[in-house]
């Protein structure tokens, strides 16, 4: 459980309401980093840019992405 209370859809903006629809298709609910992160769509913007940055980069693997996403969501106690 997030110790943050995320934006709800009606109050989100456009472009997190799209992310928030996308995650209801993909995993059946919303993400809590994507209600969360929704309460500062700025912010949002540059996670999301920096995430595209470092994939277009090339220099990590997606099968070692997938295990430092896994442990980093080991360490703050993700139930995964």
């Amino acid at each position: 459980m997030a110790r943050i209370p995320g934006i709800s859809p009606e109050q989100a903006s456009p472009a997190t309401r799209q992310r928030m629809d996308r995650d209801v298709e993909q995993h059946g609910h919303v993400l809590p980093n994507t209600a969360i992160a929704g309460l500062t769509p700025t912010i949002q913007e540059g996670m999301r840019a920096l995430d595209a940055g470092i994939t277009a980069a090339g220099g990590i693997s997606q099968q070692l992405r997938r295990l430092m996403n896994l442990r980093a969501a080991q360490i703050v106690g993700c139930p995964f």
